[in-house]
């Protein structure tokens, strides 16, 4: 294995741990804290398995090798789980994986600006405009820097938007007609029961957030502990199977005024126009696009290049292997997939404990929060 080049600089991906980063000073390290190293030149990061053991190079190159589709969560607005998402690359790139790089941000109609830029004929700085890019580019830069540094394929995953938003107003018939008939993934797979219930509750907190930036400032929501660990985050209760049909009672207007007793008429006649085009049914439909079609363009950049793939994409696509993961082993239960999700640091809202659960991640990367 090449020798890993140690560099401590910046503190990247230590955000929060070292004063030096913050100009104030940091909460005392956990007990299980891992030491930083480097996975990248100038990048350091701390690594650590379900229950807070420590994850030192060798190990995690040898798990990146065992894996042929390497999912990594992300929150989208996050500095430091970008830069991690890079310095992951990277580490990749110089120990001679060969990766490809799949990304969430951009869906398979662009795929052709990607060939290009793939093959040099766009540069890096007329990226965003050719693609259209809608959110912060920035945020993602250090990753496709690495990505043209070391010849990267970069792939597009996601379905495009006007797919998604079809599906959600008029269901999944809309997907036998053209033209979103080409983009329905194969299989299409709607979400298992358990997660079904993690976003009926996601469902239910548009709406409320909706009312509260109308009625006034955000509170922040406690977080739940779990009974038998309280440094732990709570397991997603195991629901019955249940049709999604029934499911779709939730998205009703009263499930509106119970969730957010200050939900003014605009939500509320919001709330009935969603129900009435299918309302929590077709938000599941939506979800089950994004995860079967990501699964499906994974896949098939694994099949056709031969070489490991590293996915990035938001936390919910990646936690618990319920979104993603379950679907590519569904089409291909051969195929070996590795789960890496960002850990938070220091007690948050997000999660109130310190010590990563057992089932969320096969191993996290220590990074505080910060955006841009």
């Amino acid at each position: 294995m090449p020798k890993i080049n140690i560099k401590l600089l910046a503190c990247l991906l230590a955000l929060g741990l070292l004063s030096a980063c913050s100009g104030k000073g940091h909460e005392p390290a956990a007990p299980w804290e891992a030491p930083p190293f480097t996975l990248a030149e100038n990048i350091e990061t701390r690594l650590v398995l379900p229950g807070g053991q420590p994850v030192e190079p060798g190990i995690f190159l040898a798990r990146l090798r065992g894996a042929e589709i390497i999912l990594m969560g992300e929150q989208h607005d996050s500095v430091c789980d970008h830069l991690a998402q890079a310095a992951v690359l990277e580490f990749m790139a110089q120990t001679g994986m060969n990766p490809v790089l799949g990304l969430e941000m951009v869906s398979r109609d662009k795929q052709k600006t990607l060939d290009r830029f793939n093959a040099g004929e766009i540069t890096l700085a007329e990226l965003p405009a050719a693609l259209n890019w809608k959110t912060d580019f920035e945020l993602y830069r250090p990753i496709l820097e690495v990505a043209e540094k070391w010849r990267v394929p970069v792939q597009a995953l996601n379905l495009p938007r006007e797919v998604v938003q079809a599906a959600r107003k008029q269901g999944e018939k809309i997907l036998d007609r053209p033209p979103y008939a080409r983009w329905k993934p194969t299989p299409l797979l709607l979400p298992l029961p358990e997660q079904q219930a993690e976003l009926e509750a996601v469902y239910k907190n548009h709406f409320m957030m909706m009312g509260q930036k109308k009625s006034g400032p955000r509170q922040a929501m406690a977080p739940q502990k779990s009974p038998q660990n309280p440094g732990q985050a709570p397991n997603i209760p195991q629901t019955p199977p249940r049709a999604i049909t029934q499911a779709n009672a939730q998205a009703s207007p009263q499930a509106v005024t119970q969730a957010n007793p200050q939900a003014n008429p605009q939500d509320i006649a919001q709330a009935k126009a969603q129900a009435k085009a299918g309302g929590f049914k077709n938000f599941l439909l939506a979800q089950a696009l994004w995860d079967s079609a990501m699964a499906e363009n994974a896949l098939d950049a694994l099949l056709k290049t031969q070489r490991p793939v590293l996915v990035l994409a938001g936390t919910m696509h990646v936690d618990y292997g319920r979104g993603i993961a379950w679907r590519i082993n569904a089409a291909a239960p051969e195929a070996r997939v590795l789960l890496l999700r960002p850990w938070r640091m220091t007690p948050s809202v997000e999660f109130p404990g310190t010590l990563p659960p057992e089932n969320m991640a096969d191993i996290y990367y220590l990074c505080q929060r910060r955006q841009k």
